[in-house]
């Protein structure tokens, strides 16, 4: 019987593998460590002008990355490797993969009380990137870095790769001797700033109560 076109070899046995085909399916965006998705593509194995679809073929990447876990390039060549009994034959093809974007980390409170204990600036954790300088004890102000931990893959949001610096402060904790002072000083202008006065009632009610003298309580009433 004889076959026209694509013909399926219905006994294989008897047939020399002569080369390999590779159709792409299905167009792919990948992104750094992403794994390749072999229903992407389809893999024939030719024999002479026949031909039968394969699965058990192996995958190979120019620029050294797995199946499981590409890196990031373009134009990287993929090598698709059909064995059969001691022929082995195969064909490529090309894809391109994008770095992964990373989202920089931010951090809402910059300025701390000093507690006598270590104080850790609240940065978000993340298997992309790596944290310095974030934590200390003594008052003072600090510069936090986080740094990507693989820039040929990853990037941050905006397309840079730039270490991220990130200033911080502890600062000296208040007594009631200087809130007080604060109170007094300004009872000696007119209230204008209703916002400064609020922020040192807030750090009055923050004392404990031991430290609220009936002199301060006086004042802030």
């Amino acid at each position: 019987e004889v076959c026209e076109g694509e013909c399926e070899i219905a006994n294989v046995a008897q047939a020399t593998l002569t080369g390999v085909s590779v159709e792409i399916v299905e167009t792919k965006e990948y992104v750094a460590f992403d794994a390749f998705d072999r229903s992407s593509i389809v893999v024939k194995a030719l024999y002479g002008e026949d031909r039968k679809q394969v699965t058990n073929y192996t995958l190979t990447f120019s620029d050294g990355s797995t199946e499981g876990r590409l890196f990031a390039g373009t134009g990287i060549t993929v090598t698709v490797t059909y064995t059969d009994g001691d022929v082995k034959q195969s064909a490529e093809f090309t894809i391109d993969v994008a770095k992964r974007a990373v989202a920089k980390p931010v951090v809402d409170t910059t300025v701390f009380d000093a507690t006598g204990e270590t104080i850790t600036l609240p940065i978000a954790e993340s298997e992309y990137y790596t944290i310095y300088g974030n934590t200390a004890i003594e008052p003072g102000r600090y510069v936090a870095t986080v740094e990507l931990k693989d820039p040929a893959n990853t990037m941050w949001e905006d397309g840079s790769t730039d270490v991220v610096s990130i200033a911080w402060t502890i600062s000296e904790p208040v007594t009631s001797d200087e809130v007080i002072a604060d109170i007094l000083a300004m009872e000696k202008v007119t209230w204008q700033n209703a916002e400064e006065f609020l922020d040192l009632e807030a750090r009055y009610n923050a004392l404990d109560e031991s430290e609220q003298t009936a002199d301060a309580t006086a004042k802030i009433e």
